[in-house]
């Protein structure tokens, strides 16, 4: 309980707060059977008939949780499993680098990669993570290095974070904007982005790096008007460049060396680079 109403002091405080509404899901049940627990032996005098008071709480509130979950937008999918497609290009994702190599990738496809292979990841969905992580910092290194205009720049980025290798699969793009027929964005996911502030958009500024002003949720999971806005800067598709290995900018390009791809007939549906700077 203490957790879930902490909002209170820290939000006004320290303009943070710790998901109430997620800790009020995990732990609101408990509370329900150990209050209702302590109740029924207050009512019956002894722990005997509470104890079957309390297993039949347990039980109505672990079918109650389920059915909850059950009617989640996820629930089919998570029950459906994997594409084989991408059960196989997982395998070879994990047959081709160490447990400790560092992937970069788009936010939620590493997110998946990072859950199939548990390899280490330079940016991710930022969900609860965001307080322990500084997650601007490693978001604007990834923008440089994907679609900055130094060379140089993106050696010291990829060098500071140790990065390996850069992943890229067909669900990129769709998981980061949303587009109409004729090519205009119509939405957004989980693109890159960072606060808006002086700082950052001076850094994207000097890079190159294109970005969109907005007040929107940083959390892709977690949107609505109950939700907390913030105005960030988006890295915006007009940083793609869809001639070469991936959507990234083609001058980092000879500096990849493909380990690993995986094609459906004549197309390539993912890949995995090596990031070779070399010695300077």
């Amino acid at each position: 309980m203490a957790v879930t109403f902490s909002f209170l002091i820290t939000a006004p405080l320290l303009d943070i707060q710790f998901m109430p509404d997620y800790v009020a899901s995990i732990f609101g049940r408990t509370v329900v059977v150990l209050v209702g627990g302590f109740a029924a032996k207050e009512l019956l005098g002894r722990w005997g008939w509470a104890l079957y008071v309390v297993a039949a709480l347990l039980l109505f509130s672990g079918y109650s949780a389920y059915e909850g979950m059950k009617a989640g937008a996820y629930y089919e999918s998570a029950v459906e499993g994997l594409p084989p497609e991408m059960e196989e290009i997982y395998a070879g994702v994990k047959a081709n680098t160490g447990v400790h190599e560092k992937i970069l990738s788009a936010n939620e496809v590493g997110f998946a990669l990072n859950a199939m292979t548990g390899r280490e990841l330079l940016v991710s969905r930022r969900a609860q993570n965001d307080p322990f992580v500084d997650f601007d910092r490693q978001q604007l290194a990834a923008a440089v290095i994907l679609y900055g205009n130094s060379l140089e720049e993106k050696r010291r980025r990829v060098g500071e974070y140790e990065v390996d290798y850069i992943y890229a699969d067909y669900n990129w793009v769709g998981t980061e904007f949303y587009f109409d027929g004729e090519g205009r964005m119509t939405g957004w996911f989980d693109p890159l982005l960072v606060f808006d502030t002086p700082g950052n958009r001076a850094y994207l500024d000097a890079n190159g790096v294109g970005y969109i002003p907005m007040v929107t949720w940083v959390d892709p999971a977690v949107k609505g008007p109950k939700v907390r806005a913030y105005p960030v800067l988006i890295v915006g598709p007009e940083n793609y460049e869809m001639e070469g290995k991936g959507p990234w900018k083609g001058d980092l390009d000879p500096y990849l060396e493909e380990v690993y791809s995986y094609r459906v007939g004549a197309e390539k549906i993912a890949s995995l680079y090596r990031i070779n700077f070399g010695a300077g």
